[in-house]
């Protein structure tokens, strides 16, 4: 598997794959928690990708993401802190997150790059087309 710095080493935890080193992600907050649906919890296309950075106001110049080779997946919490990795285990990816309890006003996110190898859908869903 590769990932945007390269090849990422893979555990084997329970049958399926969860990459060791940390993938390719960001953490951080929004004030408008209303914007938390513009942040779909897998984006397979640089469209889908581009609406949810602008509505969260990223800087335009960052970040970059290959989708001919990766998806992203993301989380989004009011709990102040936010955690969590995408699991490859027989063509499903999964995303689960864990937060802390202390709720705060707005709310943080974690985008993480996982690669497109062997992804066919994700919570055992199809994936999307863009």
């Amino acid at each position: 598997m590769k990932s945007l710095w390269g090849c990422v080493a893979v555990l084997v935890v329970a049958g399926g794959a969860v990459a060791e080193d940390k993938p390719y992600q960001w953490t951080g907050s929004v004030e408008d928690e209303k914007l938390k649906a513009d942040g779909p919890p897998i984006i397979v296309g640089e469209k889908a990708f581009k609406k949810m950075l602008e509505s969260w106001k990223f800087d335009p110049e960052q970040p970059k993401v290959d989708f001919t080779k990766n998806v992203v997946v993301v989380a989004t919490s009011v709990g102040s802190k936010i955690s969590g990795k995408p699991v490859l285990k027989d063509g499903d990816l999964t995303f689960s997150a864990i937060s802390t309890r202390d709720i705060r006003p707005g709310f943080r996110y974690l985008i993480v790059v996982f690669p497109k190898e062997g992804v066919k859908t994700f919570n055992g869903k199809d994936l999307p087309k863009e």
